[in-house]
């Protein structure tokens, strides 16, 4: 769960201070799935990665 919390924390600092540029140097997946929903208006699509990263970081091994 940390991890998971930790992920999306990252979202915001990219968001504000580059918005994933220059030309997408410091996106993240987090804002490219943002991007795709709300910029694109691709829902379907975003929600698929949403669930493909929530999978991925639920099965990272916290004892690392």
């Amino acid at each position: 769960m940390v991890t998971v919390i930790g992920s999306f924390q990252v979202f915001d600092t990219v968001a504000v201070t580059t918005g994933g540029g220059p030309v997408n140097a410091s996106r993240v997946i987090q804002m490219y799935i943002y991007q795709k929903a709300f910029g694109e208006s691709d829902f379907g699509y975003a929600s698929a990665l949403s669930v493909i990263l929530f999978i991925i970081l639920a099965s990272w091994p916290s004892s690392r």
